[in-house]
């Protein structure tokens, strides 16, 4: 049975005048009366009278001038094949239960729509963007316990008491109905209840759920044509005259249909897509635009406009580290030659020896001795000796550079050479490198006095990305001039070859087309020492201590969709927040080599870096043995 209000439509419309009272989004109405049926009363005669007898009742759930009006769940009533006397008013829809029986007088009921009062947003155009009539279907059955359970795609059929949609096909949903299970009261813990009364609050749940889900930035009418679009319209659900929208599925309803899209914006200019939108953050970052963007969302819509939040920091890569490749360049390279190349400049001549092995090198015009004066070139160089450079992010290298060594100054332009497109951007450079050169037999008679001094300047520029960081998608592009100071110091004492350098980079930031609006104040900081001894004739060793370039201030601006109005439109928020990744890099290593082994050379290497990346965690370590000879 189902419950029913209190007699008349002045209580009806008290009660409902109560009920708004608390402003509620959605309302569940499982009551209503047997025996009329809405499609009865769809003319306009008929239509005038109910207007007329319920007026009261029907101007306050239309809630005239409510920006977001409560949206209203009917029942669609349970009449169908109930008994019924023929031809006793005022029974409507009453069809002989034997059509081949003149004079029967029993009859059952074609409920081949919902009930009057379910449906009256048929008659009363002002109730259907808020309201919504439900009819019912059966539970499926678990084919491994036999008992009924709710699926929105499963097989349940229109439940053989329910009214039909019919002429409110429009505004009628199906839900389950049937075998529902519900808190009992007394001693039964547990009912199982069946009806339309019972299928109507769970779309009603439904819709709450979705206002929820949705943040409220859906309106009530809007969660309602949501579920309309999103119900269940396949195989027996195509059938509009019984299930009219289709079988609810709160499940679609709360996904996106179809790929959700960032909103244009001032600065994207057009919708763009989240899959495809990736930042790949290059090493000199760290966890830095991770945790600037932690805890912050990015709203995209989907085909129906509807709001789905993303976590920004997700769409960060932060950088596949190769913390041992520059130690195992050096390593492979000769320890003497790849930290001091024999008290040589830290660009030029003494880097073209880097990179591949020499079979995939290609140099010339390498200078025989300290008065060289002239040009000469490389390809897959290094273009600073320092191994923790801001300039050599730029990896292998296309170099021309021209040297005059007297005086103690080089000049060298390079391009980098993009054997891979994420990892490798284009980047083209200049650097002028000069320092001291005192000759050998003046270092052996000042000891330690004998030290050399250097200075370089640099430029780098990256047209497609910001010290290695590439962006893609809704972020747009970006593209960075980088300008570095370096000084450097290199000094033999008691038989230790010893060199330091410290870096400093100034970083200027272009974005465009995209969420990122700029890279302000940036700047980047690296460091290195490094010694190396003979311990015999075959035996050297060498100890390094460095930081990898850092990013050491800066800030990033982005303009991020973060919501939308009941209107649709898109509310955006500017977020800015300090580059600081969360801890330093510090690597030490130490090799030693030994000659002569079996005919060639035995390298053994050391390797500990601590919060490796400048990232926080788990430090790292490792060994490497190599041995190389010829045949």
């Amino acid at each position: 049975e189902e419950a029913q209000p209190p007699e008349g439509a002045a209580t009806l419309n008290q009660m409902l005048l109560r009920v708004l009272e608390d402003d509620p989004h959605v309302v569940n109405m499982s009551f209503g009366s047997e025996g009329t049926y809405i499609e009865n009363h769809d003319d306009g005669a008929n239509a005038g009278f109910l207007r007329a007898d319920n007026r009261a009742a029907i101007r306050t759930m239309m809630q005239t001038g409510e920006q977001d009006p409560t949206i209203f769940v009917r029942a669609a009533g349970n009449d169908f094949g109930e008994p019924c006397e023929l031809n006793h008013l005022p029974h409507e829809n009453c069809i002989p239960k034997d059509p081949n029986d003149p004079n029967a007088t029993q009859g059952m009921f074609n409920a081949t729509s919902p009930s009057t009062p379910a449906a009256w947003m048929v008659v009363v155009e002002e109730l259907r963007p808020h309201s919504v009539v439900v009819v019912s279907v059966d539970a499926s059955i678990d084919p491994s316990s036999n008992q009924p359970f709710i699926n929105p795609r499963g097989t349940g059929a229109i439940s053989h008491f329910s009214n039909r949609c019919g002429v409110a096909a429009d505004w009628c949903i199906a839900a389950p109905g049937n075998g529902i299970i519900v808190p009992g009261t007394g001693t039964a813990r547990i009912l199982v209840g069946s009806g339309t009364s019972f299928a109507a609050p769970l779309v009603a749940g439904g819709l709450a759920l979705m206002r929820q889900f949705f943040r409220g930035q859906l309106s009530n009418p809007e969660l309602l044509q949501r579920l309309y679009d999103t119900a269940n319209k396949t195989d027996m659900y195509s059938n509009r005259q019984i299930y009219g929208k289709g079988l609810m599925d709160l499940g679609a309803a709360l996904n996106p249909v179809g790929t959700p899209l960032l909103a244009a914006t001032s600065s994207t200019r057009t919708a763009l897509s989240l899959s495809t939108s990736r930042i790949y953050a290059g090493g000199v970052f760290g966890d830095s635009l991770s945790r600037a963007f932690g805890g912050t969302e990015v709203v995209a819509f989907d085909a129906l406009g509807a709001p789905f939040w993303f976590s920004l920091s997700s769409y960060v890569h932060n950088p596949r580290q190769e913390r041992y490749s520059p130690h195992y360049d050096q390593w492979r390279q000769g320890l003497q030659q790849a930290f001091l190349s024999d008290l040589g400049t830290t660009a030029g001549p003494a880097s073209f020896s880097r990179g591949l092995p020499s079979a995939s090198r290609a140099n010339w015009g390498t200078p025989r001795n300290d008065r060289y004066k002239g040009w000469h070139g490389g390809r897959y160089a290094r273009q600073v000796n320092a191994p923790s450079s801001l300039l050599n992010s730029a990896g292998g290298a296309k170099t021309l550079s021209y040297a005059d060594r007297r005086h103690g100054w080089e000049f060298t332009a390079f391009t980098s050479v993009n054997r891979n497109a994420r990892q490798h951007q284009p980047r083209q450079g200049a650097l002028l490198a000069w320092r001291t050169r005192k000759s050998t037999k003046v270092a052996a008679k000042e000891g330690v006095k004998a030290a050399n001094y250097g200075i370089r300047l640099g430029l780098m520029g990256e047209p497609n990305s910001l010290l290695g960081t590439h962006t893609t998608g809704v972020f747009g592009q970006t593209s960075a001039l980088s300008a570095v100071l370096g000084f450097e110091w290199q000094a033999k004492w008691q038989g230790w070859l010893m060199a330091a350098d410290i870096e400093w980079g100034q970083v200027d930031v272009n974005a465009a087309d995209g969420l990122l609006n700029g890279v302000s104040g940036l700047t980047t900081h690296a460091a290195s020492l490094r010694t190396s001894r003979r311990l015999s004739r075959r035996d050297e060793l060498m100890v390094s201590l460095s930081q990898p370039p850092r990013v050491q201030a800066g800030s990033v601006s982005l303009t991020l969709p973060v919501g939308r109005t009941f209107g649709g439109e898109v509310i955006t928020q500017t977020l800015r927040a300090g580059l600081n990744p969360s801890e330093r890099q510090i690597d030490l290593s130490a090799h030693w080599r030994h000659r002569g082994l079996w005919g060639g050379e035995l390298r053994l290497g050391a390797l500990y870096s601590r919060n490796p990346g400048h990232i926080k965690g788990p430090n790292e370590a490792g060994v490497l043995l190599k041995w190389d000879g010829r045949f």
